[in-house]
C-alpha cells in the first residue's frame, strides 16, 4: 500500500501533524471538521468535480482527505497539491470501502478534528452543506450520526432552471434544493432518506418484502387502511408518511442508518464504538452496522430536513450487474445480522427464511428467474458465513501513513 499526500511522499518512519486550521465558529465554539472522499481511479473525473466545488467554498476549519482506492490519479493529486487544506492519499491496494474510510479516519487530520463528514464523490454539494450539517450535529448532544436528504440529481435538473452536473461550481443552497423538489416531492425524486429506526424491520422482516409484491396489485389500496405504519418501506424516501411529513415542514426525524452518501458525527465517536467493520468489503452494509452500533451505545441518528445535497454525476451505479448485486446484498446481510441479531443461529434462520421467501415472491416472474435468483442470494449468504468463519475484524487496525507514504 502506498499513500501520498499533497502530491509528496514522505520517508519511511517520518511523522508529519497536520497544520492546525482556523476553526469554523458554531453557536461561540470553535470546530475543526474532516471530510472524507473516496473513490476508484476510474472515478477520478467525477470526484475532480466535487472537489473543486468544495474548495471554492471551503470555511476557515475544514480540511478534506481524498483517497483513490486502487490506484492513483495525477489530476486529483494536483487538485489536493494547490490548498493546504486538502490531503491526498493513494492505495495501491483496493482497501473497500470500509477500508478505505478507516485508512481516511486514522489520517493525521481525522485524528485532530472535532467533527467528520463522509461524502460519496459522486454528489453535487451545496455552498452551505458543511456548516449546516455541522451545526445540526453540534445543537444535539444526544446525535450518533446525522445526515442531509440526497436528492436525486437528474430529478432535480428536470425541475431546476440551470442544470448542475459533476462539473458545476454553483451558488445553489440546501434550500434551494429543497424549494424546487418540495411542490412535487416523490420517492423518485430522492436517491436515500434514511432507513426505518427499527433495524430489524428495515433489515430482516418479510413484510417489507411482502408489501413490495402486493404493492403491484390494483387491490393493494383497498386494503391499506388495514396494514399498520410498520408496513410503510423500510426505505424512508418510500414511505408516503415520510414525504408528507416533510412536506407538511417536519424539522428532522431519527433513523436507524443515516446513509453513507452523507454522514457526520464527532470524531470522538470513533474512539468509543470504533472504526467501521472491514468484514463488509468490497462493499455494502458497512454505514448501516455504524449506525446500529451507535445506536446500541446510547446515540441517536438523524437527518435535517434543511440540508440537501444531489446524488448521480457518476451514472454507472445504475449499471451494476444485478446478479452479482444480490451476491453482494445476502453477503453483507449476512453479516449485518450475524453483528447486529442477538446470536447467529437466529441470524442463519432468519436469512434462510427470507431467502425462501424471495423464492416464493419471484415465482411471479417466472421459475427460472426464481431459481436464479435463489442461486445468487445462497452464494451472497454463504460467502458471508464464510467472512464470519475467518472472525477477521479489521476495523480497528491502525495505519502507519508515514510508512505507507514511502515509495
Amino acid at each position: 500500500m502506498s499513500a501520498k499526500e499533497g502530491c509528496v511522499s514522505r520517508r519511511a518512519g517520518a511523522t508529519t501533524a497536520p497544520q492546525r486550521q482556523m476553526a469554523m465558529r458554531i453557536d461561540g465554539r470553535d470546530y475543526r471538521i474532516n471530510v472524507l472522499i473516496l473513490c476508484m481511479p476510474d472515478e477520478a473525473r467525477v470526484t475532480a468535480g466535487l472537489l473543486k466545488s468544495l474548495q471554492r467554498t471551503l470555511e476557515p476549519g475544514v480540511t478534506i482527505s481524498v483517497l483513490v482506492n486502487g490506484g492513483d490519479s495525477a489530476e486529483l493529486c494536483r487538485l489536493s497539491g494547490a490548498t493546504q487544506d486538502v490531503k491526498y492519499y493513494c492505495s495501491a491496494q483496493n482497501l473497500g470501502v470500509a477500508g478505505g474510510r478507516n485508512m481516511l479516519l486514522n489520517a493525521p487530520e481525522c485524528r485532530e478534528s472535532d467533527i467528520v463528514m463522509v461524502l460519496d464523490n459522486d454528489v453535487v454539494v451545496p455552498g452551505d452543506y458543511i456548516r449546516r450539517l455541522a451545526t445540526f450535529l453540534v445543537r444535539r448532544r444526544d446525535a450518533g450520526v446525522v445526515g442531509g436528504i440526497a436528492a436525486d440529481l437528474a430529478a432535480y435538473n428536470r425541475l431546476a432552471a440551470d442544470a448542475l452536473d459533476a462539473d458545476s461550481t454553483t451558488d445553489v443552497r440546501s434550500l434551494d434544493i429543497k424549494r424546487t423538489l418540495l411542490p412535487d416531492l416523490r420517492a423518485e425524486s430522492l436517491f436515500h432518506a434514511g432507513v426505518s429506526r427499527n433495524y430489524r424491520y428495515a433489515y430482516f422482516s418479510a413484510l417489507p418484502s411482502c408489501l413490495h409484491v402486493l404493492r403491484r396489485l390494483p387491490a393493494f389500496s383497498l386494503f391499506r387502511p388495514l396494514i399498520p405504519d410498520a408496513g410503510e418501506p423500510p426505505l424512508l424516501r418510500g414511505s408516503s408518511g415520510f414525504l408528507k411529513a416533510v412536506a407538511d415542514g417536519v424539522e428532522s426525524y431519527e433513523v436507524s442508518n443515516v446513509a453513507g452518501c452523507s454522514q457526520a458525527f464527532r470524531r470522538d465517536l470513533v474512539d468509543r464504538i470504533g472504526c467501521l467493520d472491514e468484514r463488509f468489503n468490497p462493499y455494502g452494509f458497512e454505514d448501516s452496522e455504524f449506525c446500529i452500533r451507535a445506536s446500541k451505545a446510547g446515540y441517536r441518528n438523524y437527518i435535517d430536513v434543511n440540508t440537501w445535497l444531489l446524488h448521480g454525476t457518476d451514472s454507472r451505479q445504475g449499471k451494476r450487474d444485478r446478479n452479482r448485486s444480490l451476491v453482494n446484498s445476502f453477503r453483507g446481510r449476512t453479516v449485518l445480522a450475524a453483528l447486529t441479531l442477538d446470536d447467529r443461529g437466529q441470524a442463519k434462520r432468519i436469512l434462510l427464511k427470507l431467502i425462501c421467501l424471495h423464492f416464493l415472491l419471484d415465482l411471479v416472474q417466472g421459475p427460472r428467474t426464481a431459481m436464479r435468483n435463489t442461486m445468487y442470494r445462497m452464494r451472497g449468504y454463504q460467502d458471508g458465513l464464510a467472512i464470519l468463519g475467518d472472525n477477521r475484524r479489521r476495523s480497528s487496525r491502525q495505519f502507519d501513513l508515514s510508512k505507507a507514504a514511502d515509495r
